[in-house]
């Protein structure tokens, strides 16, 4: 590619001396359209109809399709100067250059960002046309008579232009691009019109303000503005990278998910998981490669295990992890979702049982009220309780001196547990 961007500028150069384009140039430019013909022809059979898909093998088809027509003109007419456009079509052919230059990824950065300010430059062009066209159309009425009383004493004696730099409103757009955008030459026709009618200093005062200090910089904004969405562009771009690795990666991954399977039975738990983590140090460095450390791993298998059943299967362990890890600027919420949760369902289940207990306490209290009222003793109806016995010490087949007692705790009532001095074995 770039040694046949070489051979067009040693041919564009040759042709601009009037010299014939030696023979070895011609022999290099054939081959060199045979090789990318081949090249096309090639991606087109690989590709089939996704050949189209991609802009750069639209325009390489183009290109060659330009130099086959080119070169057959030339062969049966020749080199006419009416053919000097479709020489102008063939140096499409260094567009080519730019795959080159986006195998480097800063480069790539830069094409993008050029890519965008040149649309930005483009329409900030439009607009300078026609705001320059409108000060055009006043300096025409204003300034014109101005300078053709300078004309008439002969101030412009040593500039030929100066005399009609605002006799049309075409001549005044050139004489401003030359003036505030290219900055050339500001005082050669300025200055002396305001010297002949200081009034006059109030308009140029106003073009240069509204072209130099605001469209101008406005322009600059936008191709600031512009780099920046390009830089958003390329944090996209790495996030692609990083799916497509993923991607590469997926297959291995499940074989190794395959490994972990003690029971093949198709199924992950944690504790497979978690074996995994300390038994197979392949699997471990690829879930350190994906950022999720040992401690993660079980807040990440309860996200996954969305039926509770404790098993998760090889394909929906590995996709969900790409799901939950593809979402770099998301990652932390879920984990923080998980986390709570978690605590949610701790929560709710102390909440639970300290809703029995209470409701089990305010039964109770209203049974023993309703007997007292009723003038009846409560503790006549009261039921049998079960105490499940926790430890003893001095009773019947229980070895141990000193005090007599027993540890009791009443069943299904946490912290009842009572220790309670017995009164025989």
């Amino acid at each position: 590619i770039f040694f046949n961007a070489a051979l067009i500028v040693y041919q564009t150069d040759v042709r601009a001396r009037g010299d014939e384009s030696p023979l070895w140039s011609d022999i290099c430019d054939v081959l060199s359209l045979a090789i990318y013909s081949v090249d096309v022809a090639a991606r087109i059979y690989a590709l089939r109809s996704h050949f189209f898909g991609l802009n750069l093998n639209v325009v390489d088809l183009l290109v060659c399709f330009i130099d086959f027509f080119a070169m057959a003109l030339f062969v049966v007419v020749g080199d006419m100067p009416s053919f000097a456009l479709i020489r102008i079509f063939r140096l499409f052919r260094l567009i080519r250059c730019l795959k080159v230059l986006a195998m480097a990824r800063e480069l790539q950065i830069m094409l993008i960002g050029f890519a965008s300010a040149m649309r930005a430059i483009f329409w900030a062009g439009i607009m300078l046309v026609v705001v320059l066209t409108l000060w055009s159309v006043v300096a025409v009425e204003l300034l014109h008579p101005v300078n053709q009383r300078l004309v008439e004493r002969g101030s412009y004696a040593d500039c030929e232009r100066c005399q009609r730099a605002f006799a049309s409103v075409m001549s005044s757009n050139l004489t401003f691009l030359q003036q505030l955008v290219a900055g050339d030459s500001w005082g050669l026709v300025s200055i002396p019109i305001i010297e002949e009618e200081p009034s006059t200093a109030i308009i140029f005062l106003a073009v240069m303000t509204s072209i130099n200090l605001g469209l101008l910089n406005l322009v600059l904004t936008a191709i600031v503005d512009v780099a920046n969405t390009a830089r958003e562009a390329d944090v996209q771009q790495k996030l692609m990278d990083k799916q497509a690795e993923f991607a590469a990666a997926k297959t291995r991954l499940l074989e190794l998910c395959a490994t972990l399977d003690d029971d093949e039975s198709g199924m992950l738990t944690i504790d497979e998981l978690m074996s995994g983590f300390h038994n197979n140090s392949e699997f471990a460095k690829t879930m350190m490669a994906l950022d999720v450390a040992e401690s993660d791993m079980d807040v990440i298998f309860k996200l996954l295990d969305e039926d509770h059943s404790g098993t998760v299967s090889y394909t929906e362990f590995v996709e969900q992890l790409h799901k939950v890890k593809s979402q770099d600027t998301h990652t932390m919420l879920v984990f923080i979702k998980g986390y709570l949760n978690e605590v949610r369902l701790k929560m709710s289940e102390q909440l639970n049982i300290m809703q029995r207990d209470v409701h089990g306490e305010c039964k109770e209290m209203s049974r023993r009220l309703q007997m007292l009222v009723s003038g009846r003793d409560p503790e006549e109806d009261a039921r049998p309780v079960q105490v499940r016995i926790e430890g003893a010490n001095g009773l019947g087949g229980v070895e141990g001196g000193g005090a007599t007692y027993c540890v009791c705790e009443v069943a299904g009532k946490p912290y009842t547990k009572v220790q309670t001095y017995a009164v025989t074995d």
